[in-house]
């Protein structure tokens, strides 16, 4: 179930902090105050999680989708430059997650039912959308994934308290996520 929503630079929406989510949320305001805008850009995730193009960052959809936004330029608050747009959804599990650790056989990385997931992205040359962080959170340890360069687009993998083992042969620094 969700229980956070934080967004940031979408639509009439220039900042949202802490939207408190219970499993019925009622949005209440004048006319073109947002409410709509919230509704969209949790449209706009769930088409972009449920589409097949891995090579694209976000799906702001088509004749098609659940929602229709148009471009990145589209969506941005003001359409202000830098074209940044940024989200962060906290959820709880239904029963408790265990992650086992990867350097041992018998150790845990982590237990919980909260989480956390926050992204932002920006536009690049030829108005290419291209993420530029995204992070989970779990229990008390955050793994981010954050654009470290543009051409080509390399990211870095860091964690809080985790220590990450590079693998002979595996790419370094990350390419694009999908």
């Amino acid at each position: 179930m969700l229980t956070r929503l934080a967004v940031t630079n979408f639509k009439s929406w220039r900042e949202v902090q802490d939207m408190r989510l219970a499993p019925i949320t009622g949005l209440f305001g004048a006319n073109s105050s947002g409410k709509t805008s919230i509704l969209q850009l949790l449209l706009m995730l769930k088409q972009t999680v449920e589409s097949p193009d891995r090579a694209q960052a976000v799906i702001f959809g088509d004749d098609k989708s659940l929602t229709k936004l148009g471009t990145l330029a589209d969506v941005v608050h003001g359409h202000r430059r830098p074209l940044r747009l940024g989200w962060a959804l906290d959820w709880r599990l239904p029963s408790a997650l265990t992650v086992a650790d990867p350097e041992t056989s018998t150790g845990t990385l982590f237990t919980g039912r909260e989480l956390s997931y926050e992204a932002s992205i920006s536009a690049g040359p030829a108005s290419r959308v291209f993420v530029d962080e995204i992070a989970y959170r779990f229990a008390d340890d955050r793994f981010r994934l954050r654009r470290v360069s543009n051409d080509p687009p390399r990211y870095e993998l860091s964690s809080d308290n985790y220590r990450f083992v590079r693998v002979p042969g595996r790419t370094w620094p990350l390419p694009s996520p999908v």
